[in-house]
């Protein structure tokens, strides 16, 4: 199709009768709503960088979590517009999507569960009181094509785990940048569980994957994250660099399942770090909430490729190093925890550790003053802590 001077003539002509989905965009001031009835979200962006979207030399996902894209409203309607102005991938296949198995090897183990804060120097105190060591604050840099590397405008703490897990606290450290989808999230949700982390042992093939079922999925982004001041040195020893993708279960009601791929640079931890008083020894599964429990589970064994099984409590997908996604009902979710999920229709809503010794951890949480109750998934903190969530251990 030859490409108008004007991108925003060429977005219109684009996106025509393209999706039902109503979206407004916003190209440096000047407003072009796509489709008919309210927009369900606001996109604005430059021309340069939406010339970059309909050129494919970027897609949608990619521009907003460096934050050359900004969005307002639901953040899932804007994403699944974004895609759908992606071409055609004419490798998809019109058969139905490979069955999921008990496994997919390619997903190695639950890599992370973010936690996006206001605050992040506040949360850090909150969670010492749980009995967690957190290792010092790292920030991050995104790498863009031509080899300059930016600021994202976010740092983190993180909790880490000899087997490589950890559980991390992100927030939007360095206002003068953009702080990507991370900033939209605080605008849209405050501080919340925000983000699950599937650890994958090539981003390219999982990519793949998804395709061949017809699933969106972006090309990877590249992001470091350096711990030893603002100056960024890249030098392996000195940060570490992350393939991250999203999946297409992404979004929903404010938080994302991104694969990550670590593929340079290993941070040196004190063994300090890894001896939590509390006894915590890794992070076993996400509980996240659903109030369609079916149709949510239903919709992660297709993005995952690894079908799920029944527990008492609901349905759980299970990982590799005996890791957990553990979807339950809203329905049946204790007050405490009905309190996290508010309105929302699916929330990650806690993390679970294992530990050496389960009673030792509740004494040392009385020790604490930490209120604790029993649940199906362990000894629960979950009445929210200010500006955090609930935890779990067993």
């Amino acid at each position: 199709m030859m490409k108008n001077d004007d991108p925003v003539d060429e977005l219109v002509a684009k996106t025509s009768g393209l999706s039902p989905i109503t979206v407004l965009f916003v190209v440096d001031g000047e407003k072009a709503k796509i489709g008919d009835g309210e927009p369900k979200a606001t996109l604005s962006l430059s021309r340069e960088t939406l010339r970059k979207m309909l050129n494919n030399e970027e897609d949608a996902t990619a521009l907003f979590m460096k934050g050359e894209l900004t969005i307002e409203g639901d953040i899932g309607a804007a994403a699944a517009f974004g895609q759908a102005l992606q071409p055609a991938d004419d490798t998809a296949p019109t058969a139905a999507p490979e069955p999921a198995g008990a496994e997919n090897p390619n997903i190695a183990y639950l890599d992370n569960i973010g936690l996006i804060v206001q605050d992040l120097t506040g949360i850090r105190p909150k969670y010492e009181a749980l009995g967690f060591n957190l290792a010092a604050r790292g920030t991050h840099y995104y790498e863009r094509p031509e080899g300059v590397f930016t600021k994202w405008g976010t740092a983190n703490h993180c909790v880490n785990f000899r087997d490589g897990g950890l559980l991390e606290f992100i927030g939007h450290y360095y206002p003068e940048h953009p702080a990507g989808l991370y900033g939209e999230q605080l605008k849209a949700s405050g501080d919340h569980w925000g983000k699950i982390t599937l650890h994958v042992n090539d981003c390219d093939l999982e990519i793949a994957r998804l395709r061949r079922q017809g699933l969106p999925a972006a090309e990877p982004s590249i992001l470091y994250r350096y711990t030893d001041g603002d100056v960024f040195d890249p030098a392996p020893s000195r940060s570490k660099k992350t393939h991250l993708f999203s999946y297409p279960n992404s979004f929903e009601d404010g938080f994302m399942t991104v694969g990550a791929q670590h593929t340079l640079g290993a941070f040196p931890i004190s063994e300090e770090h890894f001896n939590h008083p509390n006894g915590a020894l890794r992070m076993t599964f996400a509980l996240i909430g659903a109030t369609a429990l079916e149709a949510t589970v239903k919709r992660y064994e297709e993005a995952l490729s690894i079908q799920s099984t029944a527990l008492p409590t609901g349905r759980d997908i299970h990982l590799g190093r005996d890791t957990h996604l553990c979807f339950v009902s809203s329905e049946r979710l204790p007050d405490s925890l009905q309190a996290q999920m508010g309105h929302r229709h699916i929330a990650v809503l806690g993390a679970g550790f294992e530990v050496r010794d389960v009673s030792a951890t509740q004494r040392y949480l009385e020790g604490a003053d930490i209120p604790t109750e029993e649940t199906p998934w362990g000894i629960g903190v979950t009445t929210p802590i200010p500006g955090g969530g609930a935890v779990f251990f067993g």
